[in-house]
């Protein structure tokens, strides 16, 4: 008989948010407060409890608490409801060491998923280059200044109205930032 040494490896995913970058399911923003956190295990273990997931948040102001878990598959696959509080980011993941499979092997760290809670609406100034009010000049670049970070700005299409007549007055053609 050969004695099992393989260590278990655990992988985490959440329910919510979208991916910063469009594309990353580990580097995540949205407004959620209530997630669900889904642990899968490369094979069975044992010793899980409500508090072994890590959840830290980047801002002492900010608060997770772990309300509940659940198991979905026998022994490998787990689900952990978490309530967030504060608009930071927060890192979850499953350390190193938290758990044993059948044979007593302990777990490897699972991955790292990133995610910032954002529930305040960004507050922006816009500028024109020339000045719109002096300018019959054509085109004009408008240049839109935001007070935080904003994630899949898309303007083209977009419509500026003249609030007097409340017709569009211009369409914007494209756009960039960064």
């Amino acid at each position: 008989t050969s004695l099992d040494q393989t260590i278990p490896t655990a992988t985490i995913s959440i329910s919510t948010g979208t991916p910063i970058d469009g594309v990353s399911t580990s580097n995540l923003v949205g407004k959620s407060t209530s997630l669900t956190i889904t642990v899968t295990f490369s094979k069975e273990i044992s010793g899980i409890t409500l508090n072994s997931l890590t959840v830290v948040p980047s801002s002492s102001t900010a608060s997770a608490t772990i309300q509940s878990y659940s198991t979905l598959t026998l022994l490998k696959k787990f689900s952990y409801v978490i309530n967030i509080s504060g608009n930071t980011k927060f890192s979850f993941y499953f350390p190193a060491n938290s758990v044993n499979d059948l044979a007593g092997n302990k777990n490897s760290i699972s991955n790292i998923i990133y995610y910032t809670l954002d529930t305040r609406s960004p507050v922006g100034t816009i500028k024109s280059s020339p000045s719109i009010a002096l300018s019959n000049i054509s085109p004009i670049t408008l240049t839109f200044t935001f007070d935080e970070n904003v994630y899949n700005p898309n303007f083209v299409n977009s419509f500026i109205y003249n609030t007097s007549t409340n017709a569009a007055t211009a369409t914007v053609r494209s756009s960039s930032g960064n």
